[in-house]
């Protein structure tokens, strides 16, 4: 599990790394960052996938709560307008678990998942106010 420092680190690369970025792009890249932390994070066991869900989560609730991102209804240009909490649970019900069970479900090599799936988009919000979606 990540300490405070360490989620604040991540969040400062991702604003500074990540910017325009699509949730599966920001994933991917965050699964190699977070290895660069600590081998627990690795992409072969479910204890792994399982710290590298609860980081990510982490860190998009810190993107939400500081309004860097917002979500959007995945395909459309309609705002989540919903508490962060139930925003994050939107994803959270539609996780799949791991071991993938079909490249549907893949979160990381092609990662099907994230435009099949995944209910949310992310869209980030510059520091004037204007949105760039992705």
């Amino acid at each position: 599990m990540l300490n405070e420092e360490q989620l604040d680190n991540l969040y400062n690369w991702a604003l500074q790394t990540q910017f325009q970025f699509s949730l599966n792009t920001m994933w991917f890249n965050f699964c190699i960052e977070l290895q660069k932390i600590d081998e627990q994070y690795d992409f072969e066991s479910v204890s792994g996938f399982q710290l590298r869900t609860q980081a990510f989560f982490s860190l998009l609730e810190k993107m939400l709560l500081n309004e860097k991102v917002k979500f959007n209804y995945m395909g459309t240009k309609n705002l989540v307008n919903l508490p962060v909490k139930e925003q994050l649970r939107l994803i959270e019900n539609k996780w799949p678990c791991f071991p993938y069970i079909n490249e549907d479900n893949d979160l990381d090599d092609l990662g099907l998942w994230w435009w099949i799936y995944c209910p949310v988009g992310i869209v980030w919000i510059v520091s004037d106010g204007n949105y760039v979606w992705t």
